[in-house]
Order: C-alpha cells, then sequence, then structure tokens
C-alpha cells in the first residue's frame, strides 16, 4: 500500500493496485516443396480485469501464401523471377481497462450529518459491471509480393480490412443513480462494450538495390491509405475530446465518421473593420458577435437564430491523413555507410491552438 503525504489533510490514505494476465501461446507451420505455406497460431489470454465467466479470450489467426515463382510451369527465363500470393486472417484481444471494473468501488470519505455529530459514511463512486468481457480486432488482409531483375527491383502490395468489435469505453449511467455521469465523457460511467471501429486500406512498397562499382546503393520507398469509420458507439450518440487551451471540445468522433474529426466554427474570413461588425447583425437588429475587434474571425451564424453557440458548431476538419509516405536510401562504400529515411502525410488538417 501507497500512503499519500497528507500534506493539506491530516487523514492518511493510500492505495494499492494489482492485476495479472497469464496466456497460453500455440503455432503450428507448414511448407510443402516452398509452394504451398501456412502458419496457424492460437492463442488464450486471461485476466484478472474481467469478472468469473468473461477472463478468459481466445485468439487464433491463420496465414497462407503460394509462391507462385516456384511452380513447374513458371517460366525460369523471364524478367518476374518471385511472385507470392499472401492471405490471412487473426485475432487480437485487448483489456486496457481499470483493475476491478467489474465490481462496484466504494470510498469512505463522503460525510454526513448525524445528529449533532458528522458521521462518516460509504457511498458506490464507481459502478461495476460484471459482463465487460475482452475487446476483439480480427483482421483480414491480401498480399502479393514480387522480384524483378534477380530480385533487384523488389515490392509488395497489401489490401487489408481490420475491426474493431465490443471496443472498451464507458457508458453513461443514469442520472437517478446518484453517480457523476456525461454522456460524452470518456472518463466517466461504467465499462462496457459499446462500440466498434473499421479500417480498410492500402500498402504498397518498392525497392531498387544495386551498385556502380564498389558502391553499393539501395532505395525504397512506401506509401499507405486508409479508411476509418466508427461503426457503434453504444448509447451514446458522439465522444467530444478534451478541453485545450479554453476552445472547448475542439473534436467529435460519431458513428458514421472517423475519430477525432474536429469541430467548431466556421468562419467566413475576418472583420477588417469596426462598420463590417456593425454591420452583422441579426434580423432584430442585434450584433452577432458584440465583442468582436477588427481582425478577429467572423464566424458563421449557420442554424439563422441570430447569434453564436454551440449549435452552428459543424465539421471544420481531420487530422487523419489521406495516405502517408515514406522514402529511404542507404549507401556503402568501402566500409563506410550513409543512411537517411524521410517520411510525411498529406491530406490530413491541423489544429492551431
Amino acid at each position: 500500500q501507497y500512503l499519500q503525504l497528507g500534506a493539506s489533510n491530516p487523514d492518511a490514505t493510500g492505495e494499492f493496485h494489482k492485476n495479472t494476465m497469464i496466456s497460453y501461446l500455440g503455432r503450428i507451420n507448414y511448407s510443402f516443396m516452398d509452394k504451398y505455406i501456412i502458419t496457424a497460431n492460437f492463442r488464450e489470454d486471461g485476466s484478472s480485469r474481467f469478472a468469473k465467466g468473461n477472463k478468459w479470450g481466445f485468439f487464433p489467426s491463420v496465414s497462407g501464401a503460394w509462391v507462385i515463382t516456384n511452380e513447374d510451369f513458371f517460366p525460369q527465363d523471364i524478367i518476374l523471377n518471385y511472385l507470392k500470393l499472401r492471405m490471412g486472417y487473426g485475432q487480437i484481444g485487448n483489456q486496457n481497462i481499470e483493475n476491478n471494473a467489474y465490481i462496484d468501488q466504494v470510498r469512505n470519505t463522503y460525510r454526513y450529518p448525524f445528529g449533532n455529530l458528522l458521521a462518516t459514511g460509504l457511498a458506490t463512486y464507481a459502478p461495476g459491471n460484471r459482463n465487460v468481457k475482452w475487446e476483439t480486432t480480427e483482421d483480414f488482409s491480401i498480399g502479393i509480393d514480387g522480384g524483378l531483375f534477380n530480385n533487384s527491383l523488389t515490392w509488395t502490395v497489401d489490401l487489408y480490412m481490420r475491426k474493431t468489435n465490443d471496443m472498451l469505453l464507458k457508458n453513461p449511467v443514469p442520472g437517478y443513480s446518484g453517480m457523476y455521469s456525461s454522456p460524452t465523457d470518456l472518463n466517466s460511467g461504467i465499462w462496457d462494450n459499446v462500440g466498434s471501429i473499421e479500417n480498410k486500406g492500402l500498402e504498397i512498397s518498392l525497392e531498387y538495390r544495386g551498385n556502380i562499382g564498389e558502391l553499393k546503393y539501395r532505395v525504397g520507398g512506401n506509401m499507405s491509405f486508409v479508411k476509418n469509420e466508427i461503426t457503434e458507439l453504444g448509447t451514446v450518440d458522439f465522444i467530444t475530446s478534451a478541453n485545450v487551451r479554453g476552445l472547448g471540445d475542439i473534436s467529435r468522433s460519431e458513428v458514421g465518421s472517423s475519430v477525432g474529426r474536429f469541430w467548431g466554427y466556421k468562419t467566413s474570413g475576418l472583420f477588417q473593420s469596426q462598420a463590417e461588425i456593425d454591420a452583422y447583425k441579426n434580423k432584430d437588429g442585434e450584433l452577432i458577435q458584440p465583442k468582436a475587434k477588427p481582425g478577429d474571425l467572423k464566424y458563421i451564424d449557420r442554424n439563422g437564430d441570430g447569434q453564436i453557440t454551440d449549435t452552428d458548431k459543424a465539421w471544420i476538419g481531420d487530422p487523419l491523413p489521406t495516405f502517408t509516405a515514406g522514402f529511404n536510401i542507404n549507401l556503402e562504400y568501402k566500409g563506410f555507410d550513409l543512411r537517411a529515411y524521410f517520411n510525411g502525410v498529406c491530406g490530413n488538417d491541423n489544429m492551431d491552438a
């Protein structure tokens, strides 16, 4: 147990946390004449963070490959000297929740008047959920590997779909329970399996290696594209981010959209003068932005109610890039080597706070 110092409170308190996990792993590999390759994995995980009946999760995976260039019918005197098709499916689990999330947790720091005395009592501050279970991510992928010019030029293409089911999130509890809970706050509520997210993507990589005299070189690049979508959020319509520098909730995640898209007021430029501010009025002749100064942003009254409120907010950007790319180069000359790596993203928006 770890005691707190009690600098402002004379009562010495402390906390002790413990969790355990055990895993069983198994793998089977089979290869026939280096043409047909099969791999199967078996994994079973047990966690103390779940109640009896939900402690264990079973997560299998299987993959297969066909090396076409090793077939007798494949010609050996062509530019393409290596070609392999791959396919795989697998699952992985997540148990990242609070310890004892399935048990109602109580505190004795609540005080109430009892006659002429101030008594200390116990009260539930965090409700438990014995039905919460492992979060599961399943992945299905198809890929192809190739080599040209005696494998001087190699390339890989992967197409995948990854879906996370039974996401571990906090679900809001009814107000009549007496416990604090916000429908959009991830830090309040009861742990539950309440959501799912789907990712679909394409990854491409290319590398060329060769030499010029004693100079050996290797140059490669890669690109990836991904589409992210929330498909379920339990009983809530959306989840917001934390307040950033007094700007309020700057991002929102909701069903049908990607994770963490920027949410805020749309603008139509800057106020160029006081006269422009005075001219920005509602139908009653009142200023829509009475505290604005020349040079301030001009916010759009989207719902037409004559004032700027949270109901005027909308999607204003997406932090997820359209694609990511990377480039690397490796040079070797007489025992010396030089390596350089570059990467970048395109199509994403940044929040300037």
